[in-house]
This record gives C-alpha cells, sequence and structure tokens, in this order.
C-alpha cells in the first residue's frame, strides 16, 4: 500500500503530554485519536487554503486538460477529482496504545512526498 508518514523532529512535548495523559485516563488512545483527528484537520485546511506556504498555481496547460471530456476537474492544486483530499480520511488513520499514524493510501501521496518538484 502507498502511504507518506510524517514525523515530528522533537517529540519531548509529545511524549510529556502523552505520560500525563495515560495517568490521567488509564491509556493514552484518547488523546492519540485527538492529535490524529487535528492532523487530518490541518490537511484539509491546507487543501482549503491552496497550500500553506500556498501551492504554486497550475500551468494553463493543465488546467485546460483538465477540462476536457466531461469538465469536471478543478483549476486547483492537487484537487482535480477531489480523491487525493478525500484520501486524507479518519478511516486511514491507525492509533495504537503507542502511536497514531495519519496517512494517505493515495499514489499521489507518494509522489508528492518524494517525487514532486514543487
Amino acid at each position: 500500500m502507498a502511504g507518506v508518514a510524517f514525523t515530528t523532529p522533537d517529540l519531548a512535548p509529545l511524549l510529556r503530554q502523552l505520560r500525563e495523559a495515560e495517568r490521567q485516563l488509564g491509556r493514552p488512545e484518547p488523546l492519540l485519536r485527538a492529535w490524529g483527528i487535528s492532523v487530518l484537520a490541518v490537511i484539509h485546511e491546507h487543501f482549503r487554503r491552496g497550500g500553506d506556504p500556498p501551492w504554486k498555481p497550475l500551468a494553463a496547460s493543465t488546467v485546460a486538460a483538465r477540462r476536457k471530456g466531461k469538465g469536471t476537474g478543478s483549476a486547483q492544486a492537487l484537487r482535480d477529482t477531489g480523491a487525493y483530499e478525500r484520501s486524507w480520511d479518519i478511516q486511514n488513520m491507525r492509533v495504537t496504545d503507542r502511536s497514531v499514524t495519519v496517512f494517505s493510501p493515495s499514489p499521489v501521496a507518494v509522489w508528492m512526498a518524494c517525487c514532486s518538484t514543487r
């Protein structure tokens, strides 16, 4: 399965919060789930705003190609059909007793993470 994982460089503050949540809740999964949902909200906000920093505008040829056929393609970057944005979903979030993973199973996610020059 294709996917992308994001890693934060300094996990010490998160680990302190996780230990405190575990102490108070008896288990950290609720906090991890909330973090995962927050990450998904940020991702969807980036799509809504067109990136942060803003994504480069599409080339005229790309916009024209999306308008052919049924004319349903979007002129916004990464939103031709909306499938890539929809792939960032809570169904693709995995929570364990010690981790939360938010990912997209879309092949576009792999391309954007490792092969895109934009």
